[in-house]
C-alpha cells in the first residue's frame, strides 16, 4: 500500500508565511541602510487602482470590485457577503456587469 503525503493548503500555510515575512522585514527595516539592502523581498511593484461599487449593503451586501490602471480594466470581481460569510467570483468580459464596470471606470475623473 502506497501512502500519499498530502501537502498543506495555502490556507494552512498563510499565517506561518506572513510571520516569516514580518520577521524578515523587521531585520531589513531595522538596518539604517535598508535602501541598500539586497534581500528586499519585493520582486516587482505594480500600481493599480481599485474601485469598489456598492450595489447593496446590510445582510446581504454586494459589490463590484474593479481593478484598473487608469481607464484600462485589469479585472472585475463580484463580491457577495452575508454576515460572516463572503464569496467572490470573477466577472467575465461577456457579462453585463463587466460592461457596467467599464462605464463606471470611463466616468471616473482620472
Amino acid at each position: 500500500m502506497t501512502t500519499v503525503k498530502v501537502q498543506p493548503t495555502c490556507q494552512d500555510r498563510i499565517k506561518d508565511s506572513l510571520k516569516s515575512l514580518n520577521d524578515d522585514l523587521t531585520v531589513m527595516m531595522d538596518n539604517p541602510n535598508h535602501d541598500d539592502y539586497f534581500d528586499d523581498p519585493a520582486l516587482s511593484i505594480d500600481h493599480f487602482q481599485l474601485t469598489s461599487v456598492c450595489l447593496s449593503y446590510g445582510g446581504p451586501s454586494s459589490y463590484l470590485e474593479i481593478k484598473h490602471a487608469g481607464s484600462e480594466i485589469i479585472s472585475v470581481t463580484y463580491r457577495f457577503s452575508d454576515w460572516f460569510d463572503t464569496a467572490t467570483v470573477p466577472v467575465l468580459e461577456c457579462e453585463p456587469a463587466y460592461d457596467y464596470a467599464r462605464s463606471i471606470v470611463e466616468g471616473l475623473d482620472l
